[in-house]
């Protein structure tokens, strides 16, 4: 990931020497998938990187949570751009860069509402990172775009993991569910992907799972004695995503590395589809945006 900064940091630097020299703050979006790493990975890498005045800002804060009526969208549901504040985002952004200070939301995942108001004031280096922090005006205002490429696998273990045990501790197999039947990756396939055009760099982010293992400190679970293994998805570093059956006909999504289990979900026959599904258009549709 380091390395891979590296390559376009000068080009960064002098971006942000030039806007100096005209009494302008630099704007840098960091945009990809849900859980794709844009905040924990990428964004504060830069941030550290560039050693420089800056803050990082989060396209979350202009959620409306509750407030937002997903009927008017039903396709991409809470991951429809109509949620994520577009226009309010490039007005923030337009101000900030012409170095004044100016308010956005702040928005609270544990009450799943906007829980008031924030003042930012501008910095020399803006990082705005979100699903949709390339999209329509907000592009515009940019200096510089970064695409978070993730694999599907590894966004959708994050996920599944950060939905369950921090951001809204749901039981794994309601998560499960609603990842898959939900909006997420419709979204993701119509609308943010496909903002990877428009990037001026990207950083492909090397998941494995020993990061969620560590994150989680996950203990190995015993196995079943008797089950079937009906279908693998493979993961770097020797881990995998196995559907298994049991004598009982009941099925489990297993997260697994080097031959040991770690976690199981009930699974049912239509999210195993959708999973397969999801999976599979996302490999033909990286292979043709490529």
């Amino acid at each position: 990931m380091l390395h891979q900064i590296h390559e376009f940091l000068p080009q960064i630097q002098q971006i942000i020497q030039n806007n100096i020299a005209h009494n302008r703050n630099t704007i840098i979006g960091v945009v990809g998938g849900s859980c794709s790493g844009k905040s924990t990975v990428v964004a504060q890498t830069l941030q550290l990187c560039l050693n420089c005045d800056s803050k990082i800002l989060h396209q979350d804060d202009y959620q409306q949570g509750f407030n937002f009526i997903e009927d008017i969208d039903p396709v991409y549901r809470w991951d429809s751009p109509k949620n994520y504040g577009i226009e309010q985002s490039a007005i923030l952004l337009n101000k900030l860069k012409n170095q004044q200070s100016w308010e956005m939301p702040q928005y609270s995942f544990d009450e799943k509402k906007n829980i008031g108001t924030q003042k930012i004031l501008p910095s020399t280096v803006i990082i705005f990172e979100g699903i949709y922090a390339g999209y329509g005006p907000i592009l515009e205002e940019l200096d510089f775009l970064i695409f978070v490429e993730t694999p599907f696998h590894a966004r959708f273990i994050r996920r599944v993991f950060r939905n369950s045990f921090k951001r809204y501790q749901l039981p794994p197999n309601m998560v499960l569910e609603r990842l898959l039947e939900g909006g997420v990756y419709k979204a993701h396939r119509d609308l943010i992907q496909p903002q990877k055009i428009n990037a001026h760099a990207v950083v492909y982010n090397n998941f494995n799972f020993q990061q969620i293992i560590d994150e989680f400190d996950l203990q190995s679970i015993t196995k079943y004695k008797k089950y079937t293994i009906l279908q693998q998805i493979s993961i770097p570093l020797n881990a995998s995503m196995d559907i298994i059956l049991l004598p009982n006909q009941n099925k489990y999504l297993v997260f697994s590395q080097n031959n040991n289990w770690y976690f199981k979900i009930p699974i049912q026959n239509e999210s195993i589809q959708l999973l397969n599904y999801w999976n599979n258009n996302e490999v033909n549709e990286l292979l043709f945006l490529n």
